[in-house]
């Protein structure tokens, strides 16, 4: 933790000053500070393996993937967030005061922990929708496999699609690729 305490209410740029006061990462939500804390080894294993297989399948195209420690503001209500992953096709763009800051990816993914559930799949899901680029959302579960994607379709409806056995091929229309989710789970070992 920095030097700088940490209000409950607080305007972008106190979050602002926060965040680059501290060491590790914090979401700003509804004009409140949310210290993020680090993953476990599942979900860290899970995170990195999306982002190789995104990666591996997108050599060659105009799509590149980002880590969790690109930060995205969510340009209609002004959250800052830092998704487990995310895709920009083309090229970034920043906000007006921060080149640190993108706002435009065409996909972001989240690895769910108990802690950020319901979160990642309510109210986080509803603010990343406002996003205009965003074309995909994907939820991967932890524990289970299980890959949940919400895709936009020509007209703006959001498609699910639900992916559960481990012979599964996720298809990621949005970027033009197929991923097993054998390779998304990739040594990771579920509890009975």
């Amino acid at each position: 933790m920095g030097t700088t305490e940490k209000p409950t209410k607080v305007s972008r740029a106190v979050f602002l000053d926060y965040l680059d006061s501290i060491e590790g990462k914090a979401e700003y939500l509804n004009g409140e500070i949310y210290d993020m804390a680090g993953g476990s080894i599942p979900h860290s294993l899970i995170e990195a393996n999306i982002s190789g297989e995104m990666r591996t399948a997108l050599l060659g195209s105009i799509c590149k993937v980002f880590s969790s420690n690109l930060t995205i503001q969510i340009e209609s209500d002004g959250s800052i967030v830092f998704p487990d992953a995310s895709v920009f096709c083309g090229k970034p763009e920043t906000t007006q005061d921060r080149k640190d800051i993108a706002t435009n990816p065409t996909l972001i993914v989240e690895v769910l922990s108990p802690s950020n559930m319901k979160w990642d799949r309510g109210g986080k899901l509803l603010k990343y929708w406002t996003i205009p680029s965003l074309v995909e959302y994907v939820i991967i579960e932890q524990t289970h496999p299980q890959v949940d994607v919400y895709t936009k379709s020509p007209n703006g409806e959001w498609v699910f699609s639900s992916y559960q056995d481990l012979e599964d091929v996720v298809s990621l229309n949005s970027l033009g690729i197929k991923i097993p989710l054998s390779g998304i789970y990739l040594g990771v070992e579920f509890e009975s």
